[in-house]
């Protein structure tokens, strides 16, 4: 087997922990910190595993300020208020709490700080001048992988598309995976995140960009979340299927963040970006049967693989026989997540079809995801993967 030259480098140290006071402790001293701006949402800032957090801080003798107002989908606007509130304290570390929204206003206010300007001065690859002040990520949802990852996802408040700023520097020093943060998690918030999980494992795999240690992380990952995503959706008390999600949700984004995804998430990204009210998980689980059925003739054997990790009974089954099943059994566990099976009825139009189709390619081209997908598309392609998408097309075979 020849192997291709890549590079790979990580980003931050991991803690996989049921004893959350040590882990703070420990990163505290790590990171030599003095006091933490916490960034978490005002929903999550109701609920019990955030009280259960600040008493760990206490514990800890971490001291910190609260800044509770991150929101879903954020845009360079509202991240640039989290950016000011964090300057304008003395903290010197920031630790971001909860799903991938505040992850990343976390780790973006946090390079404000230390770069000035604002948010939108920073789109772009390595556009950092100084390294930010400490982060710490620590994630509630098992999706979105922005706790070890180094870029974070924005709406350009005036493009109206989703924006990246994609930098070493933004990556957190330390992810503390505590399985107890997913616990009672409502059941209507696991099936979006846990298929952006998923959605990163096979996009991972079958990446044009792949290396065999990123191929590794995603093998294990989705062997993890294929096998316990519907298993937790289904009691939110299991805590190993909790531990085994948030474990793969980390394991799933180390290999994107080193080559990117592929064109499920080109297209999430542009729809989200038009219209913001479509959960970045969700408009994954309508597209990605689509972008792998389009990706069939030339990652049959790798798609195979993951029908195998699956459990599929591919016994006697060839590579193309055996990745229709995945890319069925895909589309069945969105099914069994009651995910919505259309764009349609999330409310998209189509009126604004060659500019999403547009949109998409260019993200194929540029940035995170840039050389990524196995299979380049073409503009018109594209426009035929979101109107099967849009219509609710069921992949058949």
């Amino acid at each position: 087997m020849i192997i291709n030259e890549f590079e790979y480098q990580c980003m931050n140290k991991i803690v996989f922990t049921h004893d959350l006071v040590k882990a703070l402790k420990d990163a505290k001293k790590l990171l030599k910190a003095n006091k933490a701006f916490v960034c978490t949402d005002p929903g999550l800032a109701k609920c019990a595993n955030y009280a259960n957090f600040k008493k760990a801080m206490e514990e800890a003798e971490f001291p910190y300020e609260e800044y509770t107002e991150s929101v879903p989908n954020p845009d360079d606007i509202s991240m640039d208020v989290a950016a000011q509130a964090l300057i304008k304290s003395d903290c010197d570390c920031s630790i971001g709490f909860g799903g991938g929204s505040s992850l990343d206003t976390a780790k973006v206010a946090a390079a404000v700080k230390s770069n000035g300007g604002k948010v939108r001065d920073y789109f772009g690859v390595y556009t950092l001048h100084e390294k930010p002040i400490p982060i710490i990520a620590i994630p509630t949802t098992a999706g979105s992988g922005a706790d070890i990852t180094y870029f974070a996802a924005i709406i350009d408040s005036e493009k109206n598309t989703k924006a990246q700023i994609m930098d070493p520097g933004i990556a957190s020093d330390i992810s503390i995976i505590y399985p107890e943060n997913l616990l009672g998690t409502p059941k209507r918030l696991v099936p979006a995140v846990g298929f952006d999980a998923l959605t990163h494992a096979v996009e991972g795999y079958i990446n044009a960009k792949a290396s065999p240690i990123t191929e590794s992380m995603s093998l294990k990952a989705f062997e993890l979340i294929s096998q316990n995503l519907v298993r937790f959706y289904q009691d939110t008390q299991d805590i190993e299927a909790a531990g085994a999600m948030l474990l793969a949700s980390s394991l799933a984004c180390m290999a994107c963040t080193a080559i990117g995804a592929g064109d499920a998430h080109c297209i999430a990204r542009s729809v989200g970006g038009r219209f913001s009210n479509i959960h970045h998980g969700t408009a994954l689980s309508v597209v990605l049967p689509h972008v792998l059925d389009f990706n069939l003739e030339v990652r049959a054997k790798k798609l195979a693989d993951l029908a195998r990790v699956m459990n599929l009974d591919v016994e006697g089954k060839d590579d193309t026989e055996a990745a229709k099943m995945l890319i069925l059994a895909i589309q069945q566990i969105r099914k069994d997540l009651d995910l919505p099976g259309s764009y349609k009825e999330l409310g998209m139009t189509l009126d604004c079809l060659d500019e999403l189709a547009e949109a998409s390619k260019y993200k194929s081209e540029h940035g995170s995801s840039a050389g990524a997908p196995p299979r380049k598309a073409t503009v018109e392609e594209y426009k035929e993967l979101i109107k099967a998408a849009y219509n609710g097309v069921e992949v058949k075979y």
